[in-house]
Order: C-alpha cells, then structure tokens, then sequence
C-alpha cells in the first residue's frame, strides 16, 4: 500500500485538497489534526499523562455529557471532582502554561506527538488490512515534524506568498501586519518545496485546481493497480499504461496477500528514500502539476 504525505502551509489550500480526495475520490485520509483531538480525549492515556504534568488545572469544570438540563437540576448538588477520566482538555488553560515556557512546551510535545504518531501508524495498518490500494496522512507538520521521512510520497499545496498573505487576509479578516505575523511563525511555503515529490499549484481558480487533483489522483492509480479515474477496459489505455497500471496492482495484490512481502518492500522504500537524502540531500527537484 502506497503512503502518501499531503502538507501545504497556512491559506495555501491544503484543506481543500484533502477534502477532495475524501469527498469527490473517496481516498483513505487521515487527518493528523483530528488525531491530536482524540488522544487527548477524557478517558485516554495521553490525557493522563497532560494532568500530570500540568495538573487538573488544564482540565474544564465540568464533566463529560453534563448538559444544560442536568446542570440547572444539580445545580445544589456539589460538583465532582475534576478526574482525566471524565473532564475534558482546557486547552485555553494549557495554552497559557505552555506558550510562554518553551521547556513546557516541550513537555508536551513529548507526551502527544508520540500518542499521534502511534494512533495514525495503526490507522495506516487499518488501511491495508481493508486492501486499500492507497491512503493520504494529512499532517499540517509533515516536514517540521520529520513525518515525510516515513511516507512514499511528499505532496506539497504551494501557492506564492503573496497569494497566501491575501487570502488569510481575506479569511481571518486580519490586517497585512497580522496576516505576515502569522505566515512568519511557520516554515515558509517555499522552504518545504525541497522535501516534496509532487507540488499541486493552487495559484490559480478552484476548478483548475480540482483539475490538478484530478490528474494527480489518475496518476497515483496507475501507480498502484487501482481504478479511480481509470478505466480498465480494451482500448481505453495504451499498451504502456496497461502494463504500468498491471504491474502497480500485482505489486499491490501481492503485498497484500502475503504480509511479510509488503513488510520488507515498505522497508525497501523507506530506506531507499532514507539513503537517497543522504546521498543527495533535499534540493528543489519538485515539478508542479499542471
């Protein structure tokens, strides 16, 4: 099964794509933002770990499904106490701890980044037990946090800085000094085309970009055996693309069926990758899709 990292910046459209691929291609995504959500959820270990490290502190008042009814006829009854198991994450009370103290900060980091990284390794291993020929990890981090060395394929959602500034601008409702303020807090646009296999240009208007989806997703098909905007019929594909699309879905088929194959071929691709940026370190070599 292919893994395709799918990264981009702020206003850059990386959302748009993502959603895309979900919605119009119905491609396996999996979205780092939603998994950072759900390990910090009541009950879980990485919740835990957050109240003790903060304290209860960083949890809200009130309990999970306490809703407004239940609080009016309880609202003489004392309030229980505050437990990982039952409260949720008051992110706006971890902010305050962690943003002004970097140490803190990585203290927290250290407690979810590992929790994500386990939770979207087995949403990938769900993925090829299903037989899926491919699946996307939407990771907004995907080159600061090193993530695009464990994936096939970096697809990066470019567009110039000066498009990106006007659309957050647009967005946020945000003056020009704000809109760059926030643009220059994250690793510019153009410092993570290096690290990309394949850059979608969203410079342009929604239906040319959903164009350049459209020949990307085709392009990754063939790849991989699959039959999203491929037609498998006599006539319909020269005799290169049929070899090409047959040795992507024997390959796939292959992997599939016999686990430790798929094993020792995802090793070869991820040390194959690993030896190549050593050899040749990340350098402009992205074409944009057209």
């Amino acid at each position: 099964m292919l893994v395709v990292g799918l990264t981009g910046s702020i206003a850059t459209g990386k959302s748009t794509v993502s959603n895309l691929l979900k919605t119009r291609y119905n491609v396996p995504v999996i979205d780092a933002d939603v998994i950072a959500r759900e390990v910090v959820e009541p009950g879980t270990k990485g919740l835990k770990k957050i109240v003790e490290e903060f304290g209860e502190d960083v949890l809200l008042d009130e309990p999970v499904g306490l809703g407004s009814d239940n609080t009016a006829s309880t609202s003489s009854e004392p309030k229980p106490p505050k437990s990982w198991k039952t409260h949720p994450l008051n992110r706006k009370a971890l902010g305050a701890i962690i943003f002004p103290d970097p140490v803190k900060r990585a203290k927290l980091n250290k407690i979810v980044h590992p929790a994500v990284r386990w939770k979207m390794f087995t949403e990938v291993l769900k993925c090829w037990i299903r037989g899926e020929r491919w699946c996307v990890l939407d990771v907004p981090l995907l080159i600061e946090g090193g993530v695009w060395r464990f994936v096939a394929e970096v697809v990066l959602v470019w567009c110039p800085k000066e498009i990106q500034l006007s659309r957050l601008m647009t967005r946020d409702s945000s003056s020009a000094e704000e809109a760059s303020s926030r643009l220059n807090a994250q690793m510019d646009i153009d410092a993570k085309v290096p690290y990309a296999d394949t850059i979608i240009d969203n410079s342009e208007a929604r239906d040319v970009l959903e164009r350049r989806v459209e020949k990307w997703v085709r392009k990754v098909e063939m790849r991989v055996g699959g039959k999203r905007l491929v037609t498998i019929d006599v006539g319909t594909l020269s005799w290169k693309e049929g070899l090409r699309w047959c040795y992507g879905w024997s390959w796939w088929f292959l992997c599939w069926v016999v686990p430790p194959i798929g094993a020792l071929k995802a090793v070869w691709v991820l040390a194959s990758k690993a030896f190549r940026c050593w050899l040749y370190p990340p350098a402009s070599k992205a074409k944009k899709t057209d």
